[in-house]
């Protein structure tokens, strides 16, 4: 069976295993769409030519999305759950939940099974009881390279640091590969 880890957002990433072996990864696909003019204190940003310099916006790519799953067609779908915490942005936040709802409208239109997962489930599967009380980020990336010693878990060829967006999925994909075997 196939499982996919999604870690949503747009540094997040996507992680496919099949019988307990990784088969495919991507970085989260995104696009920036225009979403009007950069303004400073109220007035209209200009570059040399005095021409107004446009604002864009990144965001997770849902038909690059829908046309990967669809070729990777997962049975399940393992999905950090996420929500929003006292003191964070207003608008970091809906661009989140936009993310997160992009996200779970594919995984329904394609018809697949999805599991919500809490971060701390995961969590305390993969990373261990006192997971939490570190830094989740670093114990998934060593947690998903020792899972999986023959990926590279990079955003491109040129970067040299392990992202961790692709790593929260494979931990979340690890994670669905244990709780589905039970």
């Amino acid at each position: 069976m196939l499982i996919l880890g999604v870690d949503p957002g747009i540094n997040g990433g996507l992680f496919l295993a099949e019988d307990g072996k990784p088969k495919d990864l991507s970085v989260m696909p995104v696009t920036k769409d225009c979403v009007g003019f950069q303004k400073t204190a109220g007035r209209f940003k200009r570059d040399k030519e005095g021409n107004k310099v446009l604002k864009y916006k990144t965001e997770v790519d849902a038909k690059a999305v829908a046309k990967l799953l669809s070729t990777w067609d997962p049975g399940i779908v393992f999905m950090e759950k996420v929500h929003a915490f006292p003191g964070q942005g207003v608008t970091s936040m809906f661009s989140f939940g936009c993310s997160f709802g992009i996200l779970r409208g594919v995984v329904a239109w394609l018809d697949c099974r999805l599991v919500l997962v809490e971060p701390k489930d995961w969590q305390g599967v993969i990373l261990g009881p006192n997971g939490g009380d570190q830094d989740t980020k670093e114990l998934s990336i060593k947690a998903a390279i020792s899972m999986w010693p023959t990926v590279i878990f990079v955003k491109s060829p040129r970067s040299r640091k392990p992202h961790d967006g692709l790593c929260d999925a494979a931990c979340l994909a690890a994670f669905g590969l244990r709780t589905s075997a039970n």
